[in-house]
């Protein structure tokens, strides 16, 4: 019984972490549509490094996490798709 709720537990963890890795792609999905930040509008983005298991997880999905140098968020896009408007 104990093994059971274990399981289900465990089930849920991965459910859970699922369902935020494919929020986060899509995310990614529309924040490479755009040229400037997903939060400020900012145009000043570079690429921040990976820290964390998600951020080790989007990058098997081409999600790279930048960082915004004027309000700090950090936010994911496609690889290979520009980060400015050039």
């Amino acid at each position: 019984m104990i093994f059971l709720y274990g399981a289900l537990a465990l089930l849920a963890a991965f459910t859970a972490l699922f369902s935020v890795l494919v929020v986060k792609v899509g995310q990614a999905r529309r924040a490479s549509k755009k040229p400037n930040c997903y939060y400020c509008g900012s145009q000043a983005l570079h690429v921040s490094s990976p820290s964390g298991l998600s951020d080790r997880l989007l990058t098997y999905w081409n999600c790279v996490p930048y960082r915004c140098e004027v309000c700090f968020h950090r936010h994911y896009r496609l690889a290979g798709e520009p980060a400015k408007d050039e």
